[in-house]
């Protein structure tokens, strides 16, 4: 008897614990789009100081401290096909969104290094105004500093 109750006690704790775990509010989200898009910069000139000639190397978008081949690009993690600014609102806020599309790969036989697949990948930095004012002031101001941008 005293089994009988530990299974049934079992089985009704089971059965109301994994009923309530899975209750939620059936609620769609905020759809959002994209209010303005800039021009996408699909042609730019990518500096780098070779450390070891001491010479400023440039590459169509790419930047590299060696001159980089067309069929190097997608091994390169700095390149781009393509750039471009969005902005968008949410929530009653706005945010701006900066796109690129780059070629990138991994090697289908990655430990001996052989058969490189290219692919395109999309990457993006969502910011909110005042990181991107702070973006446009530092950009305006065109001195030799590095920012950091977080998303």
């Amino acid at each position: 008897m005293k089994h009988k109750f530990i299974t049934n006690f079992i089985f009704f704790y089971l059965f109301n614990s994994s009923f309530n775990s899975f209750g939620q509010i059936r609620q769609n989200r905020e759809v959002f789009s994209f209010e303005n898009r800039s021009e996408k910069i699909t042609d730019a000139i990518g500096w780098k100081l070779n450390n070891k000639t001491g010479n400023w190397i440039e590459n169509k978008n790419v930047i590299y401290d060696n001159n980089c081949k067309y069929y190097w690009v997608s091994h390169i993690y700095q390149n781009f096909k393509w750039i471009q600014f969005a902005s968008l609102l949410y929530n009653g806020k706005k945010f701006y969104v900066l796109i690129w599309e780059s070629q990138g790969g991994e090697y289908k036989y990655p430990n001996i290094r052989e058969q490189w697949e290219q692919d395109y990948r999309t990457y993006f930095f969502i910011l909110d105004s005042s990181q991107y004012n702070k973006l446009r002031v530092h950009v305006n101001v065109k001195e030799q500093t590095d920012m950091k941008i977080q998303s």
